[in-house]
Parts: structure tokens; C-alpha cells; sequence
């Protein structure tokens, strides 16, 4: 049974649909935050995955959202960034090999989801395909 206050591995989507509130995800990534945040809930936030954003970020010139995530998501004591290891990355191309990259992935969703599966956290997307790999692989 999952406890109250699971850890969960948190993917660009939710953040980017969090900080940009004309983003299709806004309301849904907000409320998904907000209610684990209420609930106790920590958050594992990839060093790629941070990578991913501020790159999003860069390229929409969203220099204020920039600023946004560093104090909603980098400060917060909630959120715990960590630094993928050269094996964590091998873990990762090895499953998508093993699975013949199949689904047509990101390296970034690849890690979420190796990282999943060797720790058993969630993974907190609104990506579906994404959201399926974890289903059929967990």
C-alpha cells in the first residue's frame, strides 16, 4: 500500500504546466502539486529533468517563469534535486534497448522511468505516453 507521504519523480510537464498559466496543463499540474504538497508529499526533481526545463523556459523567453521555477521548485524543502551518476544514465539506455526504444522516448523519460522501476517512486507526468510505459513496465 502506498503511503501518504510517497516520494514522487516529478517530470518537466508538471512543472512547466505549473509556472505558465495560459499552458493546457496549468490547472491540472497546479492542483496535482498543490494537493501532494498538502498531503505531506516530497518530490525527486532529475538533473535533466530541471535541464529540460530551463531549456523550455529559454526557448519560450519566459525569463520570469525561470525565476519561478528556481523559487517554487530548486528552494522549496520539498523538493529534493539530485544528480543523475553515469549508471543511472546506462540504466536507462539499457532498458530502452532492452525494449527496442520502444516507446519513442526522450533519455529524460527513459531515466524517470528506469529510475522508477529500480526505486519503486511514482512518477508524477500528465505525458501519456509516458504514463503508459510506467503501467506496462511496472
Amino acid at each position: 500500500m502506498e503511503s501518504d507521504v510517497t516520494p514522487y519523480l516529478i517530470d518537466a510537464n508538471i512543472c512547466l504546466g505549473f509556472l505558465n498559466e495560459s499552458d493546457s496543463l496549468h490547472t491540472q499540474s497546479k492542483n496535482l502539486v498543490e494537493h501532494l504538497r498538502m498531503r505531506g508529499n516530497s518530490f525527486v526533481l532529475l538533473d535533466h529533468v530541471i535541464q529540460e526545463i530551463l531549456t523550455v523556459l529559454l526557448y519560450q523567453k519566459q525569463y520570469f517563469s525561470i525565476d519561478s521555477f528556481i523559487q517554487t521548485f530548486l528552494i522549496d524543502q520539498s523538493v529534493l534535486p539530485v544528480d543523475s551518476p553515469i549508471s543511472w544514465l546506462e540504466d536507462a539506455t539499457h532498458l530502452a534497448k532492452q525494449r527496442d526504444y520502444h516507446p519513442k522516448m526522450s533519455l529524460t523519460d527513459w531515466l524517470l522511468l528506469s529510475r522508477s522501476m529500480e526505486t519503486g517512486t511514482p512518477i508524477l507526468t500528465l505525458d501519456r505516453q509516458l504514463l503508459n510505459a510506467s503501467k506496462m513496465l511496472s
